[in-house]
């Protein structure tokens, strides 16, 4: 894992491609069962960390957790995304709730990317204008605290 000091904020990296075809192959199936939109795009419900498919990456997880803070964690949600070209996320974060001994971190994983397929934009809690972008490949894993805008 790779530790980047962006702002106050600390962002973490690596790269690993697990059983992405597979992932991406479920994903398309939960799609065509459930069409939640936004934005262009579409999001799977926040339970595939339960399927057989996800599995591996549920323990890439939690071990690269495990490394940055020599301390096992529990995944409370986890969902994936279809971003056809053009489309994108809002801004947003994640509620900052405590949870057991410190705060929630979110994260996102990219089983596959498109060339110009835009940027993961990290924004500055002092100045959420202030920006610093990161430009994912497949494999790719960034983890960052739950109330981090991005």
């Amino acid at each position: 894992m790779q530790e980047h000091n962006f702002f106050p904020t600390k962002v973490f990296t690596s790269n690993k491609i697990l059983n992405n075809k597979d992932m991406l192959e479920k994903l398309y199936t939960l799609q065509k069962n459930n069409f939640d939109y936004f934005s262009g795009g579409w999001q799977s419900k926040r339970n595939i960390y339960k399927l057989n498919e996800f599995f591996p990456l549920v323990d890439y997880i939690k071990n690269s957790l495990f490394l940055v803070f020599k301390k096992s964690v529990t995944i409370l949600d986890m969902w994936g995304t279809i971003s056809p070209q053009n489309s994108y996320n809002k801004i947003h974060n994640h509620p900052s709730l405590q949870y057991t001994e410190g705060l929630l971190w979110s994260g996102v994983y990219y089983i596959k990317t498109f060339t110009n397929s835009g940027f993961l934009n990290i924004h500055s809690p002092m100045n959420p204008s202030n920006i610093e972008q990161l430009s994912p490949i497949p494999g790719d894993l960034i983890l960052f605290r739950a109330n981090t805008y991005h």
